[in-house]
């Protein structure tokens, strides 16, 4: 995986929000301090199923406001299932 942080318009790379990305395989989003972000599939294809996970609480992926993105668009994030100005992590994944 490498910093892919234009995908969700970080272009700046600055401390806001990460994407960690493997091409077509998997996307790792950051959102330090909470809200939501649009993940750039443009160059991907097919759907991709999205997940949340609450790194202050040990536990599973789990389900947020958008469960699924597609392949050669942008998608929104939406939220993560709580505490939205916390810390979360989004995964995407074919």
């Amino acid at each position: 995986m490498t910093s892919a942080n234009a995908l969700i318009g970080n272009t700046k790379d600055n401390n806001d929000r990460y994407c960690f990305a493997k091409a077509g395989e998997l996307c790792l989003i950051s959102l330090p301090t909470g809200g939501s972000t649009d993940l750039d599939l443009s160059d991907a294809h097919g759907s991709f199923t999205v997940k949340s996970f609450n790194p202050r609480a040990v536990g599973k992926l789990t389900n947020g406001s958008v469960t699924s993105a597609e392949g050669g668009k942008s998608s929104p994030l939406g939220n993560a299932p709580g505490d939205v100005d916390q810390d979360w992590l989004f995964v995407a994944r074919p």
